[in-house]
């Protein structure tokens, strides 16, 4: 059991870290591109109305993920000592 757990938590991280590679590949756009004449957005807007909400949306995600497991590691527990 111990070892899906250890599989579980490291597939949750490597999401995180992944959505966090997106939101600074998103920055790394707006830094080469915004003073471009073309490009349609305004940076701060953008931040503003599209990723923080994306990104407080997912932490506040993340946070019941986390919440799901710690009970899921406590029933396992409660059930070892059961036994």
């Amino acid at each position: 059991m111990q070892k899906w757990i250890k599989i579980y938590y490291s597939i949750v991280v490597v999401c995180i870290l992944l959505y966090v590679l997106h939101l600074l590949f998103i920055e790394l756009i707006f830094v080469l591109f915004s003073g471009s004449p073309n490009f349609p957005i305004n940076r701060y807007e953008f931040l503003y109305h599209e990723v923080i909400p994306k990104a407080v949306s997912s932490v506040l995600c993340i946070k019941e993920i986390f919440s799901k497991i710690k009970g899921i590691i406590f029933f396992v527990k409660k059930e070892r000592t059961k036994e």
